[in-house]
């Protein structure tokens, strides 16, 4: 995954990934088997254990949201989706009804902050942008009756998965075993 620090800088704490949703509901397992996802462990093994560097193009890239999505509308016709990562509507319901009933997360705060750190926004912009709604409720509405239509969840199954004490990533073994790859790295530092 390309990652970037004038994009993705600040993170609300809580790496949500599409995983998360099929921890919690089992019907859409398959699907994310088969995503490639790199547990703590293994990044850290790979970075410190092996002494293999991640490179990071995108870090020397000048980036600026607000021109970008000019340049993609100039060369492409490119129409912006109203915020970061609503590119389709699965992640929208994800990232906009999903986290912020589910886990109390507003995604917008991580990507807006990204956005003030990077100097392509003002705190006061951030913090107007933010009292505004979350989402349309009308819109989200017909977003989350096609997702569960597509996945085959009843309405009162998925506010069931809403209502559930939320997992995070460490409940799982995956990152079970980095405070003992810690301590080999403290050993041979």
């Amino acid at each position: 995954m390309l990652e970037n620090i004038g994009t993705n800088l600040i993170s609300s704490g809580i790496w949500f990934l599409i995983g998360i949703f099929a921890a919690n509901y089992r019907r859409i397992g398959l699907f994310v088997k088969s995503l490639i996802h790199w547990s703590e462990d293994i990044r850290f093994s790979i970075a410190y254990l092996y002494k293999i560097k991640s490179l990071r193009p995108l870090n020397y890239i000048d980036y600026n949201k607000e021109c970008a999505i000019h340049e993609l509308n100039d060369f492409c016709g490119f129409t912006y989706y109203e915020a970061k990562h609503l590119e389709n509507i699965l992640t929208k319901v994800t990232q906009l009804y999903w986290f912020y009933h589910k886990f109390h997360v507003d995604k917008r705060t991580s990507h807006l902050s990204s956005l003030i750190v990077s100097g392509q926004m003002s705190r006061e912009q951030a913090l107007a942008e933010l009292e505004k709604p979350v989402y349309d409720k009308n819109k989200m509405e017909k977003d989350i009756e096609f997702v569960l239509k597509k996945i085959e969840m009843s309405r009162e199954e998925f506010e069931e998965l809403i209502n559930r004490p939320g997992k995070q990533h460490s409940d799982y073994r995956m990152d079970k075993f980095l405070p003992f790859l810690h301590k080999i790295k403290t050993f041979f530092d």
